[in-house]
C-alpha cells in the first residue's frame, strides 16, 4: 500500500502547499524560457523542496506543457514521475557525499540528454558533501554545460560553501502555514475516509512544525491504530505525548510556586519514561499559545518562563543526568520568579496602604512614636505586622502602647502577641524612647474597616498565604 505522503504528492506547481513565492519563480522563469543552470532549494524538511524540483524536471521535459506547467499526462512526465526517466538523476548527498560520486556526475554531464530537453540532477542534502566533492561540484557549476540543470536541496544552507552558493540561485522554502496544512490533511483525511477531530488535526499540525510530510506520516500512523474516531487524546497516546491539562498543570505550579505539584509531575515524565526536553519544548509552546491570547494577563511572567525554560533547555539537552539538571533548574527559576513577584507585589501594597492610611482619619488617634514605627514596618516590608496594627485600636497608658482587637481581628492579635519583643526592640530603636506593648482581645466590635483596604488584604494574601486576615463580610 502506498503511504500516504507519496500517494498525495504533488504533481503540479498549482497542487503544491504554500511557498508561492517559490512556485512563481520557477513558472516564470519556465514560461521566459530564462531557467538557471542551478537552484538552491534551502529549508526545513517536509517543505517541498523535492517535490518541487521534480516539478521544474517535468516542465522543461513535458511534451505537452502548458502556461508553465507540465500536463502530467505524456511519457515523459509519467516516467519522471515513477523514476524511470533517464535524463533526470536524483542523489542522497547524505549517503553519497564523497569525490568519486561527483566525478561520474562531471564526467556524465557532458552528454546529451537521452529523452527529454534538460538533464536535470537533483541532489538532496548536498551540503553533507566532503570538502573534495564540492571542489569538483564548483568546477562543474563554473562552466555548466548546455541542457543541464542542477537542483541542490538542503536543511542546512550555512554548511554550504558560499562558492557554491554564489553560483547558483537560492530559493528559500518556508515552513508551511498552519491553516494551510490542516486544510489539506482534512481534505486527505476525508478521501481516505479517515474520522478525524479538527482538534486532533490541529495538533498532528503543531508537532509537524511546517513539514507536511511529517504531518502525513503522523496521521497514517494514528489512522492505523483502528481507531473509531481520533481525538486529542488519541494522538497524544500514539505520539507518546505529554497530556495537555498536565502541561497546564506544571505551568500552574510554575507559577504558583507549588513544589510538590511540580516533583509530582516530573515523577510522572520521568518514569513515563518521557522526554524531559520534549516536555519542556511542549510547555513553551503551551505558554506560547497563552501569549497569543488577547485576554491573557500574565504576559510579563509567561514570557519570562518561556526565556527561563529555554535556556534551561540546552543545559538539559547535553547533561548527563537530565533529571538532576531538570529539577533543579526549575526549582531555581521558580524561586527567582517567586522573588521578583514578592518584590512587585510589596510594593503595591505599599503604595495601597499609603491611600489608606491618608484615607483613615482614625489613625490620626495614633501615637505618633507608632506611626513611626508603622511606616518604618512598611517601608522594610514587614506587612504582617504593619496591617495588625492597622486593624488596632491604640491608646497610650502609663508608659504603656494598648492595642485593642474586635472579634473578627484575632488573628492580628495574635500576631501582634508573637511579636511583642520585636516590636518593643524594634520601637526603642526607632524613636529612642522606651515603651511596652500590651494587645487586648475584646468581644465588642470597635470600628469598621477601610473599604480601600479589600485590595491589599487580597495582596497581603497572596504574598502570606494560609492566614485569614479578615473573613468577608465580618467587622
Amino acid at each position: 500500500m502506498e503511504v500516504l505522503y507519496r500517494k498525495y504528492r504533488p504533481r503540479k506547481f498549482v497542487e503544491v502547499v504554500g511557498q508561492d513565492h517559490v512556485k512563481k519563480i520557477l513558472l516564470n522563469a519556465v514560461r521566459s524560457g530564462k531557467v538557471s543552470h542551478a537552484y538552491i532549494f534551502s529549508g526545513p524538511r517536509g517543505t517541498g523542496k523535492t517535490t518541487c524540483a521534480r516539478i521544474l524536471a517535468k516542465s522543461l521535459n513535458c511534451l505537452n506543457p502548458r502556461d508553465g506547467e507540465p500536463c502530467g499526462e505524456c511519457e515523459n512526465c509519467r516516467a519522471i514521475d515513477d523514476g524511470s526517466f533517464l535524463d533526470v538523476i536524483e542523489i542522497d548527498a547524505a549517503s553519497n557525499r564523497g569525490i568519486d560520486e561527483i566525478r561520474k556526475i562531471r564526467d556524465r554531464v557532458s552528454y546529451r540528454p537521452l529523452q527529454g530537453r534538460y538533464k536535470v540532477y537533483i541532489i538532496d542534502e548536498f551540503h553533507m558533501l566532503t570538502r573534495e566533492a564540492f571542489n569538483a561540484l564548483l568546477k562543474t557549476l563554473e562552466e555548466p554545460p548546455p541542457n543541464v540543470l542542477f537542483i541542490l536541496a538542503t536543511t542546512n544552507l550555512e554548511k554550504v560553501p558560499p562558492t557554491i552558493i554564489s553560483r547558483a540561485q537560492v530559493l528559500d522554502f518556508r515552513p508551511l502555514p498552519s491553516e494551510k496544512m490542516e486544510e489539506r490533511l482534512r481534505e486527505i483525511a476525508k478521501k481516505e475516509g479517515m474520522k478525524f477531530d479538527d482538534t486532533a488535526l490541529k495538533l498532528i499540525v503543531r508537532r509537524s512544525e511546517g513539514s507536511l510530510r511529517d504531518a502525513l506520516s503522523t496521521l497514517e500512523m494514528v489512522e492505523r491504530f483502528g481507531f473509531e474516531k481520533v481525538g486529542v487524546d488519541e494522538v497524544e497516546s500514539v505520539l507518546g505525548l505529554v497530556p495537555r491539562d498536565l502541561l497546564e498543570k506544571f505551568l500552574d505550579g510554575i507559577l504558583k510556586n507549588d513544589i510538590f505539584e511540580i516533583f509530582e509531575i516530573s515523577d510522572e515524565i520521568f518514569e513515563s519514561g518521557k522526554s524531559p526536553e520534549k516536555f519542556m519544548e511542549d510547555l513553551v509552546d503551551l505558554i506560547l499559545d497563552r501569549l497569543r491570547d488577547p485576554k491573557e494577563e500574565n504576559v510579563q511572567l509567561l514570557s519570562t518562563v518561556s526565556r527561563k525554560l529555554t535556556l534551561l533547555l540546552r543545559e538539559v539537552r547535553y547533561s548527563d543526568n537530565k533529571r538532576i539538571v531538570f529539577e533543579t533548574g526549575i526549582l531555581g527559576m521558580m524561586n527567582e520568579i517567586a522573588k521578583v513577584e514578592e518584590k512587585k507585589l510589596r510594593t503595591e501594597v505599599q503604595s495601597d496602604t499609603e491611600d489608606v492610611v491618608k484615607e483613615e482619619s482614625d489613625l490620626e488617634k495614633y501615637p505618633e512614636g507608632l506611626l513611626k514605627l508603622m511606616e518604618y514596618l512598611k517601608d522594610s516590608g514587614d506587612l504582617s505586622i504593619f496591617m495588625s496594627l492597622i486593624f488596632s485600636n491604640p491608646s497610650e497608658e502609663d508608659g504603656t502602647i494598648i492595642l485593642e482587637y474586635a472579634k473578627p481581628y484575632r488573628i492580628h492579635y495574635e500576631i501582634i502577641r508573637e511579636n511583642l519583643r520585636k516590636l518593643e526592640d524594634l520601637y526603642r530603636t526607632i524613636t529612642g524612647d522606651e515603651k511596652k506593648f500590651s494587645p487586648i482581645y475584646t468581644e465588642k466590635p470597635l470600628r469598621e474597616i477601610p473599604e480601600g483596604l479589600n485590595k491589599t488584604l487580597r495582596k497581603i494574601l497572596r504574598i502570606f498565604p494560609g492566614k485569614v486576615i479578615l473573613e468577608e463580610g465580618e467587622g
